[in-house]
C-alpha cells in the first residue's frame, strides 16, 4: 500500500499541473486572463491606489500648512473669521466719528481707524483659507484690478495723512480715496456672490433709468 501511495501522488500532482497549464492556455486562446495576470493587475491597482492616497494626503498637508494656525478646528476658524470680520467693520464704521476732525484738519484718527478696520476685515479670510490662497483669490483674473485699486487706496490714504499738502487739496484727495476704496471693497465682495456683480449692475441701471424701454410712438 505504501508503494502504491508513492506512485499515485506524483501522478496526481502531474495531472494537476498539466490541467492548470492547459486551463491557462485555454484562457489565453479565448481572450481570458490567467490568474497570474489577474494578480499582477490587482497589485498594480493597489499600488496606484496607494500613490493616489499619498498624493491626496500631501495635498491636504499643503492646505493645512497654508492655513493660519493649523491646530485650530473648523469651528474655531469660523469663530475667528466672524470675530475678525465683525470687529474690522465695527472699527471702520466707528471711524466716522472722527470725520469732523478730518474736516477740521486732523485726519490721522479717522485715516488710521478706517484703514485698520478694512485690513482686519480683509485678513479675516486667513482663518478659512490661509494667506497664500487669499492672495491667489485676490489677484486672479476676476478680482485682480479691483484688489489693486482697493489696496492702492489704502496705501494712498495713509500716505496723504502724513505728507505736507495744501489742506483743501489733501481733504479732497482723502475723501476721494475713501469713496473709491469703499466702492472697490463692495465690488470685491460681490465677486464671491453668484451673479452678485451682474445683479448690482442691473439694479444700478434700473435706478438710473438706463435700461428703460423706449416710449412707443402713438399714431394719431
Amino acid at each position: 500500500m505504501g508503494g502504491l501511495d508513492g506512485i499515485t501522488r506524483p501522478s496526481l500532482d502531474g495531472f494537476r499541473k498539466a490541467s492548470s497549464g492547459a486551463l491557462d492556455q485555454a484562457k489565453l486562446m479565448v481572450g481570458l486572463k490567467s490568474q497570474e495576470e489577474v494578480d499582477q493587475e490587482r497589485r498594480a491597482a493597489e499600488a496606484a491606489d496607494q500613490e493616489s492616497q499619498q498624493s491626496e494626503r500631501s495635498g491636504i498637508l499643503m492646505d493645512v500648512g497654508d492655513l493660519l494656525c493649523p491646530d485650530l478646528t473648523f469651528q474655531q476658524r469660523v469663530i475667528g473669521f466672524g470675530v475678525c470680520f465683525g470687529v474690522g467693520y465695527l472699527i471702520t464704521f466707528m471711524s466716522f466719528k472722527f470725520f469732523i476732525q478730518l474736516v477740521e484738519g486732523r485726519p490721522v484718527p479717522f485715516a488710521l481707524n478706517y484703514t485698520l478696520g478694512h485690513l482686519l476685515s480683509l485678513g479675516a479670510s486667513w482663518f478659512l483659507c490661509g494667506p497664500k490662497r487669499q492672495f491667489n483669490n485676490m489677484f486672479d483674473n476676476k478680482r485682480k484690478w479691483t484688489s489693486v485699486v482697493y489696496l492702492s487706496c489704502l496705501v494712498i490714504t495713509l500716505v496723504l495723512v502724513f505728507i505736507p499738502l495744501l489742506w483743501e487739496l489733501k481733504l479732497f484727495l482723502l475723501i476721494t480715496c475713501i469713496m473709491v476704496q469703499f466702492c472697490a471693497s463692495c465690488w470685491y465682495s460681490l465677486s464671491y456672490i453668484p451673479y452678485g456683480r451682474n445683479t448690482a449692475i442691473r439694479m444700478a441701471k434700473r435706478t438710473l433709468g438706463l435700461n428703460e424701454s423706449p416710449i412707443p410712438l402713438v399714431e394719431t
